[in-house]
């Protein structure tokens, strides 16, 4: 819950397409339209146009090299 809750504040916040948000934290849109006809994003539409673009501001390209980080 709190994953979702944090994901649609930062997604409005940087204004992303909010029927993209809602589809990639699970969220269904009501009415004919979406909730009939619509049978969603695809996963490259949604990792393009949403999850590349957040950014929490946590830099993690330390890890990249790390001999922790499996491959």
């Amino acid at each position: 819950h709190s994953f979702r809750h944090t994901l649609i504040n930062v997604g409005i916040r940087a204004d992303l397409d909010v029927l993209k948000v809602k589809g990639l934290v699970g969220h269904k849109e009501k009415g004919v339209t979406f909730g009939t006809y619509f049978k969603g994003f695809t996963v490259k539409q949604i990792y393009e146009e949403v999850v590349s673009k957040i950014d929490h501001g946590v830099d993690l390209s330390n890890l990249k090299n790390s001999k922790s980080v499996v491959k």
